[in-house]
């Protein structure tokens, strides 16, 4: 009996090899995906950019001398927006037809291969979309600052950042 409970499971090698075997393999298929999926992205960060910027631009700019509760309103109609707009912009990019499909053997194998748009994985489409529509809002950004600023003070007990907190 071995004095370690934990071993390496006996095809572990061989399943590794595998892995990695089709982790390097760079056929037309994995080209196309990874097309389609940098087309997604491309679309998502523009379409994010535009609504993150348009979004800021609807609501009240941000202003420090604003009371508290008011900037959680902001902050709260701003989240909830963005979560619609993400729905939004998903259904949009999904309307743009898959751009670089290829027609000629990649890797010599004299196969052109039946390449099936509009099936890849987004690849952290949500993440994108999120990222830009929420680099892109500055004003909510600053909000977001402001509370942040708030409630550390509230929960240090920083006197003076809390009482310049609270006059809000």
């Amino acid at each position: 009996m071995s004095s370690f409970p934990f071993s390496v499971e006996k095809g572990a090698a061989r399943h590794f090899k595998e892995r990695l075997e089709s982790l390097m393999k760079m056929d037309e298929v994995r080209v196309m995906t990874l097309l389609e999926a940098l087309q997604y992205s491309l679309l998502y960060a523009l379409l994010g950019y535009l609504a993150g910027s348009g979004l800021d631009a609807v609501f009240p700019a941000f202003n420090e001398k604003k009371p508290i509760k008011d900037v959680i309103v902001e902050v709260i109609g701003q989240t909830l927006s963005f979560v619609l707009l993400i729905f939004f912009i998903r259904k949009i990019v999904k309307l743009v037809p898959f751009l670089f499909v290829l027609n000629w053997d990649l890797n010599g194998d004299g196969k052109v291969p039946k390449y099936r748009p509009y099936e890849t994985t987004e690849y952290g489409g949500e993440i994108t979309i999120a990222l830009v529509l929420i680099a892109s809002q500055m004003n909510l950004l600053r909000k977001i600052d402001l509370l942040s600023r708030a409630l550390y003070a509230q929960m240090m007990g920083d006197d003076t950042r809390k009482e310049s907190a609270l006059k809000r």
